[in-house]
């Protein structure tokens, strides 16, 4: 299980900064980004699930730690990228209803 969680924390982490790499780009795909942040989020989580048993049985403790280190950095870091584009959102609502 500690294998997994690490595979698991690598890959929320690989989909979380191609989120923000593409959310910067000239002509970013809003559905692409929030596509990539819940798979980030779904992934992270399992990561920490499995990182957690992992660090309970004996093998491999060093990579459920790892894992569980990574999942829990991923996970974080997509509910900043969610906080920072509802700030973002609500200020374009609220611009675009002032000048209408």
């Amino acid at each position: 299980m500690g294998i997994a969680g690490f595979l698991m924390g690598i890959f929320a982490s690989i989909c979380g900064i191609v989120a923000c790499a593409s959310s910067t780009s000239s002509s970013p795909s809003v559905g692409l980004v929030i596509a990539m942040l819940i798979i980030a989020l779904i992934l992270g989580i399992l990561g920490i699930i499995f990182s957690a048993i992992g660090i309970k049985r004996r093998n491999k403790k060093a990579m459920a730690i790892i894992g569980l280190v990574l999942s829990i950095i991923a996970v974080v870091f997509v509910f900043i990228v969610f906080i920072i584009a509802g700030g973002i959102l609500c200020a374009a609502s609220n611009t675009i209803r002032y000048y209408y």
